[in-house]
C-alpha cells in the first residue's frame, strides 16, 4: 500500500509542476503538439522496448500478454454498452450519449497506466500494461470512432492511427524477444534514458492542461460529465473485479488488469473528439477531472483489492 501512495504522491507533484508552469507561461498549441510527439512517439515506445529487453523470455508470459489484450477488448465493449445505456437513462441527447459512452470506456492506459504499472510491478507491469493499451487503442479507433462518426461517414472509417509508434514498438520488441536478439549495451542505455522521460512528461502534460480547463468548466454540464466519469472510475472497475473472480490466473496479472480498468479517461479522447467535430471541451474536461479524481480512487481500489 505504501508503494501505491508513494507513486500517487509522485504523480500529484508532477501534475502540480505542469499546472504551475502553465500558470506562469502560456501553453500554446505548437508546444502541446511537441510534448505529445515526445511522449507518444519517443518516450513511451522507448519504455516499452526496454521492457522487452530486460524481461525473461518464456511462452507463459507471451500467453499472458495475449490474455491481457483480449481482456482489454472485452472490457471496452462492456464499458461502451453500459456507458451508452446509462447516458441514455440520464436524459442526454443522442450526440452527447455517444460522447459519454466513449468517455466512460477509454482509459489513460498509455500516459498513466504504463508508467504506474512500471512503478508498481516493474518490467512485467510495463509489458502487460502495453498489451492492454494496444487493445484499448484498437477498440478506440474502430468501435469508438464508429460510434462518434455521423452515419454518412461510416464508410470512411480510418484505421491508419492504429499504426502508431507504441504499437509498432510493441511488435518489434516482441519479435526481438522471441528471436532472442541481443543489442549493444550503449543502444540499450539510450532507450533506457529515453524511456525514463515517459512518466514525468506525461504527468506534466496533464498538469499543463488544468488552468485552461478551469476557465471553461462552467460551460460544461457537470451532471453529464460526472455521470460519464463515474462509469469509468467506479462502475467499470467493479465489473472488472466481478469478471476476474470467475477466472483462475496469476494474482499479479489480475491486479494489473483491475488497475488498468480503473485508469481515468484517456488523453486521446479530446483528440478524437476534435477530429470528428465533437465537443472537445467536454472530452478534455473529462480527461483532466477524471485524472484528478483517480488520484484518490486508484489507492482506494488498490487497498480494497488487497
Amino acid at each position: 500500500m505504501f508503494k501505491i501512495i508513494e507513486t500517487i504522491l509522485m504523480m500529484i507533484c508532477m501534475i502540480g509542476i505542469g499546472a504551475i508552469i502553465s500558470y506562469r507561461s502560456s501553453f500554446q498549441q505548437e508546444q502541446r503538439k511537441l510534448m505529445i510527439t515526445l511522449i507518444v512517439n519517443v518516450a513511451m515506445p522507448a519504455m516499452i522496448f526496454v521492457s522487452f529487453l530486460h524481461f525473461p523470455k518464456d511462452n507463459q508470459f507471451y500467453f499472458q500478454l495475449f490474455i491481457v489484450f483480449i481482456f482489454s477488448l472485452v472490457l471496452y465493449m462492456i464499458a461502451i454498452m453500459i456507458g451508452y445505456f446509462i447516458a441514455k437513462w440520464s436524459g442526454a441527447q443522442t450526440n452527447q450519449v455517444r460522447e459519454m459512452a466513449v468517455i466512460g470506456a477509454n482509459g489513460n492506459t498509455g500516459f498513466i497506466g504504463i508508467p504506474l504499472c512500471t512503478a508498481l510491478f516493474g518490467t512485467k507491469g510495463t509489458l502487460l500494461a502495453a498489451a492492454f493499451d494496444i487493445g484499448l487503442g484498437v477498440s478506440l479507433w474502430t468501435v469508438g470512432v464508429f460510434l462518434l462518426q455521423p452515419n454518412s461517414m461510416v464508410a470512411k472509417l480510418n484505421l491508419k492511427p492504429l499504426l502508431n509508434f507504441p504499437i509498432i514498438t510493441f511488435v518489434v520488441g516482441m519479435i526481438i524477444s522471441v528471436l532472442h536478439i541481443s543489442l549493444p549495451e550503449p543502444m540499450i542505455q539510450i532507450f533506457t534514458n529515453l524511456g525514463s522521460l515517459a512518466t514525468p512528461l506525461a504527468l506534466i502534460f496533464i498538469g499543463l492542461m488544468i488552468p485552461k480547463l478551469l476557465q471553461t468548466w462552467r460551460f460544461i454540464s457537470l451532471y453529464y460529465l460526472s455521470t460519464a466519469i463515474s462509469v469509468k472510475l467506479v462502475l467499470l472497475p467493479l465489473i472488472t473485479a466481478l469478471l476476474l473472480s470467475f477466472f483462475q490466473m496469476d494474482p499479479q496479472m489480475k491486479l494489473i488488469i483491475l488497475m488498468l480498468s480503473a485508469m481515468p479517461t484517456g488523453s486521446m479522447v479530446p483528440i478524437v473528439f476534435a477530429q470528428f467535430r465533437r465537443n472537445v471541451e467536454f472530452g478534455a474536461s473529462a480527461t483532466v477531472f477524471a485524472t484528478l479524481l483517480s488520484l484518490f480512487t486508484i489507492p482506494v481500489l488498490f487497498l480494497l483489492s488487497g
